[in-house]
């Protein structure tokens, strides 16, 4: 089964939810066709903009160094294959933590452009208002806890705060979402 209406969509592909042929539920993560090569030409396009606008003040060198960095992180953001291994690590991080759940990569149908993975239900932050007052303090208090554990033991970071790539559970843990 595959829901062709998307979960969530974003700028370079979308989330639908599926039941793989022996039946795990899991999230399909699908790029859209193309994007790849888009940022390239969007770049590009930047790049002559800004020299020719002559509204950035900076040597030919510096800017094509910036670009580059540019273009490097956006190609690492677009490969799937390096965003499962994210999830991996922080999967075998949180594994045994209680508190915290991270999705687990379903590799054999995963790809550069489809990122599959185990579905983990929770609630966004603006649905979390039928909580109990402690509980959300509890989940506030883990949220943060996490973080720091992240920047402070790990040196690692889950390094987009959207609210989105969090959800909340009334069981009182926090899933991760997006690395």
């Amino acid at each position: 089964r595959f829901d062709e209406k998307p979960l969530a969509a974003a700028s370079i592909g979308q989330v639908h939810r599926a039941t793989t042929d022996d039946g795990r539920e899991v999230v399909v993560k699908v790029q859209y066709p193309g994007v790849d090569e888009a940022v390239d030409s969007d770049l590009s396009h930047l790049r002559f903009a800004l020299r020719a606008s002559g509204l950035v003040k900076f040597k030919k060198q510096a800017l094509d160094a910036l670009f580059d960095e540019l273009r490097t992180r956006l190609h690492e953001e677009l490969d799937y294959c390096n965003e499962a291994d994210n999830v991996r690590f922080f999967h075998d991080y949180y594994k045994d933590n209680p508190k915290v759940v991270v999705p687990e990569v379903i590799g054999e149908r995963s790809s550069q452009h489809v990122l599959t993975l185990s579905y983990e239900p929770g609630d966004h932050v603006d649905d979390t208002g039928e909580y109990s007052e402690a509980l959300r303090c509890e989940l506030g208090e883990t949220l943060f806890r996490t973080v720091c554990d992240q920047v402070f033991n790990l040196q690692v970071i889950h390094a987009d705060p959207n609210p989105a790539n969090f959800a909340f559970r009334s069981d009182g843990r926090l899933v991760f979402y997006d690395f």
